[in-house]
Order: C-alpha cells, then sequence, then structure tokens
C-alpha cells in the first residue's frame, strides 16, 4: 500500500527525499536547490 495514492505526490515525495540526500541538509532553502533544475529555487521553495 502507498504511502500516498496521488501520482504527483509520490513524485514530489521521492524528488525531495534525493533532494534531502544531495544537499546532507535539511532546511527548504537548500533542499529546494536539488529538487527541479527547469525551475527556479522559489518555485521549488513554494512546492514544498
Amino acid at each position: 500500500m502507498p504511502i500516498v495514492r496521488h501520482l504527483s505526490r509520490q513524485k514530489f515525495i521521492a524528488q525531495f527525499i534525493i533532494g534531502l540526500i544531495k544537499s546532507r541538509n535539511v532546511q527548504f532553502g537548500e533542499v529546494a536547490h536539488h529538487l527541479n533544475d527547469e525551475v527556479k529555487v522559489a518555485s521549488n521553495e513554494t512546492r514544498i
């Protein structure tokens, strides 16, 4: 049974966990740099 059912939320959770690992930090501003390179950092922060 998945944690969340909606596909876009599943993708976000996966990206967020990878961002946490890459940034080695739990501050949202730092994680936002590693979420999605195609959008602005401010947009990633809003998504978090």
